[in-house]
């Protein structure tokens, strides 16, 4: 199992300059990780990537499983725009050297599928669709991602372990059922619990998500949840929120162990 850290997952980050940011991760997650997934914004494609170029390539030639994750809101959709156009321009070199396995896109942040399509097909990056929670305005169903994974075939399937879980008392399948239909697509677990499990929790900042560790309520991955067994070997991102300090490291390091011992 290849285990992926969600970098924007890291609290004590805000505020630093780029280059900082970087280094603190790396001396974090010095030998735990296998790869790293990282957030493709506004400011990094603007002015932190053309600040740090070597740098930040220098960073992921480290490791073997690593992805990006495209920003996207209303205002700012993924289609025929110059911002989609300049993600993937900073993104495909990374794809070119074999840096980046996939770009992790929310599908209610794509204003068209079919450009976007084209454009990963032309610029060599390999796109997937993650599934969608209950606080998202489109394409947060089962059957949305259905048509889009039909009606895009090289499209990759991410499932999101805590976006699945709010939809499941929605009336919507649990991740057991998207093993089963998405076998052939599905290429990657985006890992954490649904809700906020640190409240009550002694920790040194104070932490609002909707992405938790895992190993903070359950005590084994089956438990929380059913069929994880049978993707073992897909990589794993840990999305939930890692506190700053000793103690988040401490909490980083059990989550690492409880997926790596328990699949």
């Amino acid at each position: 199992m290849n285990i992926i850290l969600a970098v924007q997952g890291l609290s004590g980050l805000d505020g630093l300059p780029f280059r900082e940011k970087l280094d603190l991760v790396e001396r974090k997650c010095a030998g735990l990780v296998d790869g790293f997934e990282f957030l493709v914004t506004p400011d990094f494609v603007e002015r932190d990537y053309k600040e740090n170029k070597e740098r930040f390539r220098d960073f992921f030639s480290g490791y073997k499983c690593n992805a990006f994750h495209l920003f996207g809101k209303a205002g700012l959709e993924l289609g025929d725009n110059d911002w989609t156009r300049r993600c993937f321009d900073v993104m495909a070199p990374f794809f070119s050297a074999g840096l980046m396995q996939r770009a992790v896109v929310h599908p209610d942040h794509v204003c068209d599928m079919d450009f976007l399509e084209r454009l990963s097909a032309e610029k060599g990056v390999l796109i997937g669709i993650e599934t969608l929670g209950s606080s998202s305005f489109r394409d947060n169903r089962y059957r949305d991602i259905e048509r889009i994974l039909a009606e895009h075939s090289p499209f990759q399937l991410v499932a999101d372990t805590a976006h699945i879980g709010e939809m499941v008392p929605l009336g919507e399948p649990p991740f057991d059922d998207y093993v089963t239909r998405f076998s052939d697509r599905l290429a990657q677990v985006h890992f954490s619990a649904p809700g906020n499990l640190y409240k009550g929790l002694d920790l040194d900042d104070e932490i609002n998500t909707p992405h938790s560790l895992v190993s903070i309520a359950w005590k084994r991955p089956a438990d929380f949840l059913p069929g994880i067994n049978r993707v073992k070997g897909l990589p794993f991102t840990i999305e939930g929120v890692i506190p700053s300090g000793d103690k988040g490291e401490d909490m980083l390091r059990s989550e690492i162990e409880f997926l790596r011992n328990g699949i």
